[in-house]
């Protein structure tokens, strides 16, 4: 499929150019026409879960070949994790999920091991090795100092947080997963589900204790990534900046001048003065339906041949109202398929530090039930051409390959007056007024309406 703006004017118009008399329009040619199937609004059981928190600290032993770094804070500051992992109050990460899952998930406990477990072995050692294993060794380390693992086993209500003194093995910043752990004494395994965190201040500028402990918290609860268009066939997993599941510290790019030139931007939003540690990005509309967060209420469901007229509430962190609606889905005729729309704006607690940051807009996501869980959340970034608005320069459609590659820019976005259509799918979304009292955008949608396609150039 070819995705192409369509403004009534060709390839290299302006979005802005009203006064040629029409909306700017993101368009989706004709593939095949499709009569819409109705489809039912499935019923979600929220992801729910009250957790018990365990942090190790998990010590490479040191070697003249890989010479540890001197450890600054927060990484060793036993009280840090406590505290920000346990806090109700932003930007924990107890209050983060709770704010997300609307009370759904919260952090009970944390329990910190307060010393540097010896994993036995160097980094040089083991750096060829998969993350878990420096995993299993930490978790056999705590075992033999007397930590008792079983209540934050898988399948419990427990997780266990691991911190290392220097990056991951295979160069890893953070992950999450499984592990299996034979108990040293007794004839059993223990399963568990470990986070694990790097030391990185020594490879990164970026700082991403806090982000990145809340994106893969988010993954043991089931969330996965949301990706954009580039960067390998499925997509990048951490290239959006508008999803904590994606680039979940907010990292994004800036396009300065000719040729691709860019400053990046390593942390969306500080957590403090001193850049200690970034502060996670909400999630988008699309992660929250799927666990179930929203109510049938929160949702308008487009299904059938139909138009409609939405007041869409901007969504971010604070409770969100019973009869509000945050998102509206739109199923794609003849496929299992749909679009979100939700409307985001910069300026709020973990929307603080969104890519752009001068109004609101409004995000399109494709979201493929039956696609791989690496890539079944797209954010639509139609815009491959270039023009200047704002902060973003981009460039011409044959030029500026690195600019055209950008899902966080204006491109991947939707302002007041401009347009979407899927030709093959008979959709039109309108994005229209903002009302900043309200703070909702007016969203028009058509389905089945014979919506003609523009008349238009193609920039491939």
């Amino acid at each position: 499929m070819i995705l192409v703006r369509a403004d009534g004017s060709g390839c290299d118009a302006h979005p802005g150019m009203a006064f040629l008399g029409v909306p700017p329009t993101w368009y989706v040619p004709a593939q095949a026409q499709a009569t819409p199937t109705p489809t039912p609004l499935p019923t979600i059981a929220p992801v729910a879960r009250n957790l018990d928190a365990l942090v190790l600290f998990c010590a490479y032993q040191d070697s003249s070949t890989f010479p540890l770094p001197t450890i600054l804070p927060p990484y060793e500051d036993f009280a840090w994790y406590r505290s920000h992992l346990l806090s109700s109050a932003f930007p924990g990460v107890s209050h983060f999920w709770s704010a997300q899952s609307q009370g759904n998930v919260t952090i009970h406990s944390v329990a910190v091991y307060p010393y540097w477990l010896d994993l036995g072995s160097t980094y040089a050692a083991l750096q060829h090795d998969v993350p878990f294993v420096p995993a299993n060794l930490c978790a056999l380390s705590a075992l033999f100092r007397g930590v008792d693992l079983t209540p934050y086993l898988r399948g419990g209500t427990g997780m266990i947080v691991m911190v290392f003194n220097y990056r991951l093995t295979r160069n890893y910043k953070y992950t999450a997963g499984l592990a299996i752990i034979d108990h040293p004494y007794l004839p059993m395994t223990l399963p568990i589900d470990p986070i694990l965190i790097a030391y990185i201040n020594d490879v990164s500028p970026e700082r991403p204790i806090q982000s990145a402990l809340t994106h893969e918290l988010g993954h043991l609860l089931g969330l996965f990534h949301s990706v954009d268009p580039y960067y390998r066939q499925r997509g990048d997993p951490y290239g959006s900046a508008w999803d904590v599941m994606s680039s979940d510290s907010g990292k994004h790019k800036i396009y300065t001048g000719t040729g691709g030139s860019f400053t990046e931007i390593v942390c969306g939003q500080w957590g403090d003065a001193s850049q200690s540690f970034c502060i996670p990005v909400n999630a988008i509309a699309a992660q929250r339906y799927l666990s179930g967060w929203f109510t049938p209420a929160h949702v308008e469901t487009i299904h059938s041949p139909t138009t409609t007229t939405v007041a869409l509430k901007i969504l971010d962190n604070p409770q969100i109202a019973p009869t509000e609606r945050y998102m509206i889905k739109i199923d794609i005729p003849q496929t299992a398929e749909y679009y979100t729309v939700e409307a985001r704006k910069s300026g709020r607690e973990y929307d603080n530090g969104l890519p752009i940051k001068d109004r609101p807009l409004v995000l399109i996501h494709r979201v493929n039930p039956a696609a791989s869980i690496e890539s079944r959340i797209r954010i639509l970034d139609i815009d491959k051409r270039d023009f200047i608005l704002g902060i973003d320069t981009r460039y011409s459609c044959n030029n500026g390959k690195d600019s055209r590659t950008n899902a966080n820019d204006s491109g991947a976005v939707w302002f007041e007056n401009q347009n979407f259509v899927d030709h093959s799918g008979d959709i039109m979304v309108e994005i229209g007024q903002y009302d900043s009292r309200t703070e909702t955008f007016t969203i028009s949608v058509r389905m089945g309406q014979n919506i003609a396609p523009p008349q238009i150039g193609i920039c491939q």
